[in-house]
This record gives C-alpha cells, structure tokens and sequence, in this order.
C-alpha cells in the first residue's frame, strides 16, 4: 500500500520506504526480502530431504519472480495487482514448507 501513498506521505512527512528510497528501488528491496528466505526455505527442504516439497516452493518462487519483475517496471501501478497475484504465491510456498515440515 505504500507504493499507492506516496505522494500523501511525502506530503504528511512519513518516511516510508518508497519516499526513503524512490518507488523502484524500495520495490526491489522488497522483492529480495522476499525472494531470499524462499530460497533459503528451499536449500533447507533439501537438505531434509523434501525435495518434492523444494521442487514447489521453486516453482511458486519462480512464479513470483516473473511478477515481481512486472511490479518493479511500475510499482505504482501495479502493485495492487502485485497484491493479488505475487503474494498469492508466496503464502502458497509457505503452506508448501509448512506441509513438508510437520512430520519433522
């Protein structure tokens, strides 16, 4: 929602991290905070020998890099439709991991 507020924010003097940073880069830093542990998350399954649950998590994380990459053209403008559709697949990688997990 901050990539929406930036203009009220800058005008009401919040340092938010698209005002501190600029729309695209504060957009990238997101992206990597989220594509890191994800990636993390499925070095982890591997090594626990969960490889179909990392091959998920993969698959998903690929899905969100491709949109990630269409948020960071216009973060503005899309990053309502980044809600909807990356975050779809992030909270879908997590259930992945949690269902490989719970007989650890």
């Amino acid at each position: 929602n901050d990539f929406q507020a930036v203009e009220g924010d800058r005008a009401l003097g919040l340092r938010s991290l698209p005002v501190t940073l600029g729309t695209k880069r504060a957009a990238r830093v997101a992206c990597w905070t989220m594509a890191v542990p994800q990636v993390v998350v499925i070095a982890l399954l591997m090594l626990w020998d969960r490889p179909i649950h990392a091959i998920g998590v993969a698959a998903v994380l690929a899905v969100q890099l491709a949109a990630m990459r269409v948020l960071v053209r216009d973060p503005e403008g899309r990053a309502p439709w980044y809600q909807g559709m990356g975050i779809l697949f992030y909270i879908s990688g997590m259930m992945i991991a949690a269902f490989a997990i719970r007989s650890l």
